[in-house]
């Protein structure tokens, strides 16, 4: 959904919201807020969503919504995501208490919902810089102009990160509150898949769960009792690594790494096995932004926090320990500096790790995406490739390490002693992200980029205006060839890691 205006604002405020939302879509701009969330999706991964694709986002600052821990989430993903931010003072509050990085000399004021000058030049002043933002020219929002600095990213997302943990336990509370079949996505998602897709996954007896990072959801596909083709879904905030092990998943979030196990046959005359996989450990790391996901030899959760730009590990209480960071990162903090992204283990240590690019600045990764992508050997801690588009999960699987290179849609192998770079093995038609194997079959995750964010990649110019896949592909490593596919139109567009399952009847997550 393209979104003029974002409103982020505290409950109390509502009615003010109200009168701002509506004098802005009489002048025919498309705003969103909290009052347009749908009931069948997880309200996170919408607010999310939307936030990302808005031109930007109208704060109306209040003293409640300056204490309000939604609001500062809001505002710091704003940030994150480089979105221009209008503040709106009211209520009481001052522009000495905006948060960095917005400027309090361009922040506007109203009295009430029923100041109706003042909500003029608020629908003026954001119809001004909403066209500004159509036609590419730069905005001018105080300081705001070029964007926020980096050391005001850094003390807004240090000041968010607090509130991001209550808000975070809130959002948790609310999915415990909801029944499967309240956030069930099925009647909007749209599943096609190529002919042959049953078969082959009762012969080789798997399933393959995989993670949707835009509305958070651990989706499963499998077979049904008739053997037909089904996916199931279950949400879990920002759902990002997978990893599977026998009868176990370790799902990595935002701020939490659950482990989730799959129960016996409740009965099995029934011909149906009760195989769902519930979470029966939840370890809180804090807001890590964890990616990537393994387990060492020793059962320890292993993983990566591209906020911390480091490999870490769960520790017997709350938060994490860090194991590793590339030798280019020259302090911890929480900054993501280079977009630590990937993992590879072997023989249950970290061997691999990707990274959009070799940066030692708060987001200063943004403007490598085309091409500033590495992968590095974590025991030598020396990059071996170099040069590529938004490398993203690096696997060791039968002696070679496979790392798909997700800016230009492509699967391929890495000499690990770097001499030889990347080696292209597959193309595929979207963003690649998740890589797991079983034989010889790679299964690889596709999302549609989100060229607002990450224009200019190779992908886009080899797609040539086609539109990019979400969904799965089971690639022959051997040939390059696909034999077959999995694609997804609707609900989701985002798919992050991917994990071969034994077989789970029913393709149930509970």
């Amino acid at each position: 959904m393209a979104c003029d205006a974002f409103i982020t604002y505290a409950g109390k405020d509502r009615a003010v919201a109200g009168t701002i939302v509506e004098a802005l879509e009489r002048a025919g701009l498309v705003t969103w807020w909290d009052q347009y969330l749908l009931p069948d999706e997880p309200f996170n991964a919408q607010i999310q969503r939307v936030l990302v694709s808005s031109k930007l986002i109208l704060a109306l600052l209040s003293r409640e919504a300056l204490a309000s821990p939604w609001v500062r989430w809001e505002l710091s993903q704003a940030s994150q995501n480089e979105l221009p931010i209008v503040p709106i003072l009211f209520g009481g509050a001052r522009p000495e208490q905006l948060p960095a990085p917005l400027d309090p000399s361009a922040s506007l004021r109203i009295a009430n919902n029923d100041d109706t000058n003042a909500v003029s030049i608020v629908v003026e002043r954001v119809s001004e810089l909403v066209g500004a933002r159509s036609h590419g020219d730069s905005l001018s929002i105080g300081s705001l102009a070029d964007g926020p600095t980096n050391e005001a990213r850094r003390r807004l997302a240090s000041a968010a990160a607090e509130v991001a943990r209550s808000a975070g336990s809130i959002r948790l509370h609310n999915q415990k509150l909801r029944s499967p079949s309240e956030t069930s996505l099925e009647d909007a998602l749209q599943v096609s898949y190529s002919d042959g897709l049953a078969a082959f996954l009762a012969q080789t007896d798997i399933s393959v769960g995989f993670t949707s990072l835009d509305h958070g959801q651990l989706l499963v596909l499998g077979l049904d009792a008739d053997r037909e083709v089904v996916v199931r879904q279950q949400p879990y905030g920002r759902a990002m690594g997978l990893h599977g092990s026998g009868n176990a998943l370790v799902l990595a979030t935002f701020e939490h790494i659950l482990r989730l196990e799959r129960r016996p046959p409740i009965d099995p005359r029934l011909g149906l096995p009760a195989a769902p996989y519930t979470p029966q450990r939840s370890h809180r790391t804090g807001p890590v932004d964890a990616h990537d996901v393994g387990l060492g030899g020793d059962g320890a959760v292993i993983f990566v926090s591209s906020r911390h730009n480091c490999l870490a590990a769960t520790t017997a209480g709350d938060g994490f320990r860090k194991l590793w960071s590339p030798q280019f990162v020259d302090e911890s903090s929480a900054e993501d500096r280079c977009h630590l992204n990937g993992l590879a283990m072997q023989e249950g240590k970290p061997a691999f790790v990707t990274a959009l690019a070799r940066t030692n600045a708060f987001f200063a990764w943004r403007s490598q995406m085309a091409a500033g992508g590495i992968v590095i050997d974590v025991n030598d801690n020396r990059e071996i490739c170099s040069g590529l588009s938004m490398p993203h999960s690096p696997r060791m699987h039968d002696g070679q390490l496979w790392v798909l290179n997700s800016g230009a849609g492509e699967l391929g192998t890495v000499d690990t002693s770097g001499a030889r770079g990347f080696a292209p093995v597959a193309s595929m038609p979207g963003l690649a992200r998740g890589l797991a194997f079983h034989q010889h079959v790679a299964v690889v995750g596709l999302s549609r980029p989100r060229y607002g964010a990450f224009g200019g990649l190779p992908l886009q110019q080899r797609l040539a205006g086609q539109m990019p896949w979400c969904g799965l592909q089971f690639i022959d490593t051997r040939s390059g060839a696909i034999l077959h596919w999995v694609r997804l139109e609707g609900s989701i567009v985002e798919v992050y890691d991917v994990a071969v399952l034994s077989r789970v009847e029913a393709a149930t997550s509970s």
